[in-house]
């Protein structure tokens, strides 16, 4: 009927067929040790010692679904918990001796009203109590007396006992009420404890695949600078998580040709981890064909990106090649913070000509640019992550910063280019929490 609540059997059952018997002996002799408060508070103290070390949730609620089998002799048994992603309750201990056990059915009433009121309630004669006289499910399913107690911890509703009686020998009382209800906040209490725990479990994993994933991830960008002739390279990465989106690469082409890319890809931790392992991959393929121009570089890139990434996720990148002879740089924006060139004399050039985000229109094309690396000059890519860097006072890092200090150490090798910038802006952070991956490369003509 409407009023009940029903499961499949899944374990705790009595066999099909397999009748209540008349109570016995022993059960009367039960009944009158729960009435004897001495003997209530035993059958507590042997609980809480029984729960006190059992940190597996499955095995603790089987617990105390034995003791108050024991306790109750209940024809029908059910311990519900509430799951902490839907907040649905779902059943976890089922007892029944009914006939037909391939379902076992509860009053909704009695569950709904324990739960609103948030207090164990008593039905020591389900037929004459009005406050479930209109419950078709207590008069279908012919109960007797029933008790439905919550647990709660801090104000929330972590689970429901629900236990009725058939029998009119032995209806339950104030007695087992009490017992019920000193059971349910050890539970209560064991649950937490079991949650705390398993949660603890479950982090210390995460941990461990994450500083696995973050190992991985730092064998994917550069671990050595490009021996080359007439250029001094230094790249450094710092993610904001254990693993990060931020990438930068030398990708060799030839003899007297390297490919630098520098990248950003959109949010932080794995999902963006992910879609910066796709991008490597899929740059160093394109770039090692020596028939790839930086426009075939970035027009395949992108489409490789947008079949790749998920629903509102894109990268912003440069990609480049850097011929070694030459001195030139030929290379593409795509949305990315521009590069800047700095000449000796401290002119500044913005590298901006490109197109859209990687990864947002799979027909998009972008365009090329060429600029001229003379002696002395220095080539600087970062990502937004040093721009965006807050301090404790709130401020922000801005683009101004990293100008004027690079501006006054155009002097010095590309590794103390950026050794310095680094240990600049973590001064100017402080204790403020990192909120996104930085990442910068120098790139010095010598």
């Amino acid at each position: 009927d409407d009023d009940s609540t029903r499961w499949g059997m899944r374990r705790g059952a009595r066999a099909a067929g397999e009748t209540r018997p008349p109570e016995t002996p022993l059960e009367k002799a039960r009944g009158e040790a729960i009435r004897d408060p001495l003997r209530r508070l035993e059958i507590l103290y042997d609980l809480a010692d029984k729960i006190r070390s059992i940190l597996d949730i499955n095995r603790l609620i089987d617990e105390i679904g034995i003791i108050l089998r024991e306790v109750l002799s209940p024809d029908t048994l059910v311990v519900m918990l509430r799951d902490e992603d839907t907040g649905r309750l779902r059943p976890r201990v089922l007892h029944s001796s009914a006939e037909k056990t391939e379902e076992i059915s509860i009053s909704r009433s009695i569950v709904d009203q324990c739960i609103d009121e948030r207090l164990a309630l008593l039905v020591s004669d389900a037929a004459q109590d009005e406050r479930f006289s209109a419950s078709e499910s207590i008069v279908a399913h012919q109960i007797c007396s029933a008790i439905c107690a919550p647990m709660i911890h801090q104000g929330d509703v972590l689970g429901v006992i629900y236990a009725d009686n058939k029998s009119s020998y032995m209806p339950y009382q104030e007695d087992e009420l009490e017992l019920v209800t000193g059971i349910v906040n050890q539970a209560a209490t064991a649950l937490v404890n079991a949650r705390l725990h398993e949660k603890s479990i479950q982090q210390k994993r995460l941990e461990r695949e994450m500083e696995i994933a973050r190992s991985i991830q730092k064998n994917l960008i550069p671990r050595h600078s490009p021996n080359i002739t007439h250029f001094d390279i230094w790249g450094k990465s710092s993610p904001a998580a254990q693993v990060g989106g931020d990438y930068f690469d030398y990708i060799p082409r030839g003899d007297n040709e390297l490919t630098l890319a520098v990248a950003d890809v959109s949010g932080k931790g794995v999902p963006a981890a992910l879609l910066m392992a796709i991008m490597r991959a899929s740059l160093r393929i394109f770039a090692e064909n020596p028939t790839n121009t930086v426009s075939d570089i970035m027009r395949q890139l992108n489409r490789s990106i947008c079949r790749d990434a998920t629903d509102n996720m894109f990268v912003s990148s440069v990609v480049g090649i850097l011929n070694t002879e030459t001195r030139e740089f030929t290379y593409s924006n795509a949305g990315h913070s521009y590069p800047m060139l700095f000449h000796a004399n401290g002119q500044r050039i913005d590298l901006a000509e490109g197109g859209i985000f990687l990864g947002l229109v799979e027909e998009s094309e972008y365009q090329v640019a060429t600029v001229k690396l003379p002696p002395g000059s220095v080539l600087f890519f970062y990502t937004d992550g040093l721009t965006d860097m807050i301090n404790t006072h709130e401020e922000l890092y801005g683009s101004q910063r990293s100008i004027e200090f690079l501006k006054e150490h155009l002097t010095l090798s590309a590794r103390e280019i950026v050794e310095g910038l680094f240990a600049e802006v973590k001064t100017f952070r402080g204790s403020a929490k990192q909120f996104d991956d930085f990442t910068f490369i120098a790139v010095k003509s010598v």
